[in-house]
Protein backbone atom coordinates (compact mmCIF):
# COMPACT_ATOMS: atom_id res chain seq x y z
CA UNK A 1 0.00 0.00 0.00
CA UNK A 2 2.51 2.38 0.83
CA UNK A 3 4.18 1.58 -2.36
CA UNK A 4 1.54 2.82 -4.00
CA UNK A 5 0.94 5.72 -2.68
CA UNK A 6 4.82 6.68 -3.08
CA UNK A 7 3.92 5.74 -6.81
CA UNK A 8 1.11 8.15 -6.72
CA UNK A 9 3.23 10.85 -5.63
CA UNK A 10 6.08 10.71 -7.84
CA UNK A 11 3.05 10.86 -10.60
CA UNK A 12 1.61 13.74 -8.99
CA UNK A 13 5.69 15.41 -8.75
CA UNK A 14 5.80 14.63 -12.28
CA UNK A 15 2.54 16.10 -13.41
CA UNK A 16 3.40 20.08 -11.97
CA UNK A 17 2.53 18.56 -8.39
CA UNK A 18 -1.63 17.59 -9.67
CA UNK A 19 -3.06 15.79 -6.98
CA UNK A 20 -3.14 12.13 -8.66
CA UNK A 21 -6.12 9.87 -7.10
CA UNK A 22 -6.06 6.38 -6.32
CA UNK A 23 -7.62 2.93 -4.79
CA UNK A 24 -5.24 1.56 -2.14
CA UNK A 25 -6.24 -1.32 -0.21
CA UNK A 26 -4.93 -1.56 2.58
CA UNK A 27 -3.24 -4.89 4.18
CA UNK A 28 -4.41 -6.44 7.23
CA UNK A 29 -1.79 -4.66 9.90
CA UNK A 30 0.05 -6.93 12.34
CA UNK A 31 -0.12 -4.21 15.02
CA UNK A 32 3.48 -3.37 15.59
CA UNK A 33 4.90 -0.24 14.00
CA UNK A 34 7.70 0.01 11.84
CA UNK A 35 9.04 3.44 12.70
CA UNK A 36 8.82 5.39 16.13
CA UNK A 37 8.72 9.16 15.75
CA UNK A 38 11.79 8.95 17.56
CA UNK A 39 13.48 7.39 15.15
CA UNK A 40 16.63 9.39 14.11
CA UNK A 41 16.06 9.54 10.72
CA UNK A 42 12.30 10.41 10.76
CA UNK A 43 12.78 13.04 13.12
CA UNK A 44 15.58 14.41 10.87
CA UNK A 45 13.81 14.61 7.57
CA UNK A 46 10.43 15.99 9.34
CA UNK A 47 12.63 18.67 10.81
CA UNK A 48 14.08 19.60 7.45
CA UNK A 49 10.61 19.50 5.39
CA UNK A 50 9.08 23.18 4.51
CA UNK A 51 5.86 24.38 6.07
CA UNK A 52 3.04 22.75 4.79
CA UNK A 53 0.21 24.44 3.73
CA UNK A 54 -2.73 21.89 4.14
CA UNK A 55 -3.32 18.86 5.95
CA UNK A 56 -2.97 16.62 3.49
CA UNK A 57 0.83 18.05 2.56
CA UNK A 58 1.34 17.45 6.67
CA UNK A 59 0.24 13.49 5.90
CA UNK A 60 2.45 13.50 2.58
CA UNK A 61 5.43 14.83 4.68
CA UNK A 62 5.00 12.36 7.32
CA UNK A 63 3.86 9.47 4.65
CA UNK A 64 7.07 9.94 3.27
CA UNK A 65 9.63 10.11 5.99
CA UNK A 66 8.08 6.96 7.10
CA UNK A 67 8.70 5.27 3.93
CA UNK A 68 12.10 6.18 3.85
CA UNK A 69 12.31 5.26 7.04
CA UNK A 70 11.60 1.89 6.59
CA UNK A 71 13.50 1.33 3.73
CA UNK A 72 16.28 2.19 4.88
CA UNK A 73 15.90 -0.51 7.26
CA UNK A 74 14.73 -2.84 4.59
CA UNK A 75 18.07 -5.26 3.83
CA UNK A 76 17.43 -4.39 0.19
CA UNK A 77 19.26 -1.09 -1.10
CA UNK A 78 17.22 2.15 -0.60
CA UNK A 79 15.84 2.61 -4.74
CA UNK A 80 14.56 -0.55 -5.24
CA UNK A 81 12.92 -0.91 -1.75
CA UNK A 82 11.11 1.87 -2.39
CA UNK A 83 10.00 0.92 -6.08
CA UNK A 84 11.64 4.08 -7.26
CA UNK A 85 14.94 5.45 -9.27
CA UNK A 86 16.96 7.36 -7.71
CA UNK A 87 15.98 10.12 -9.47
CA UNK A 88 12.62 10.33 -8.40
CA UNK A 89 13.60 9.38 -4.76
CA UNK A 90 16.16 12.65 -4.66
CA UNK A 91 13.11 14.78 -6.12
CA UNK A 92 10.67 13.15 -3.31
CA UNK A 93 13.62 14.94 -0.77
CA UNK A 94 14.34 18.10 -2.48
CA UNK A 95 10.33 18.70 -2.87
CA UNK A 96 9.60 17.95 0.29
CA UNK A 97 12.39 17.90 2.43
CA UNK A 98 14.89 20.37 1.20
CA UNK A 99 16.74 21.76 4.73
CA UNK A 100 17.72 17.74 4.70
CA UNK A 101 21.15 18.71 4.65
CA UNK A 102 22.85 15.38 5.19
CA UNK A 103 23.97 12.32 2.25
CA UNK A 104 21.15 10.44 1.96
CA UNK A 105 23.52 7.42 2.17
CA UNK A 106 25.31 8.86 5.29
CA UNK A 107 22.10 9.16 7.33
CA UNK A 108 20.49 5.96 5.69
CA UNK A 109 24.44 3.94 6.94
CA UNK A 110 23.79 5.26 10.50
CA UNK A 111 20.37 3.04 10.87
Amino acid sequence: MASEALHAAVASALDAARPVAVQLVPEVPDGTPRVQKTDPLYKALLAASVPALSQPEIEDRQMFACLLTVASQDAWPLYPALGLDERATERILTTLFPKFRQNLAGALSAQ
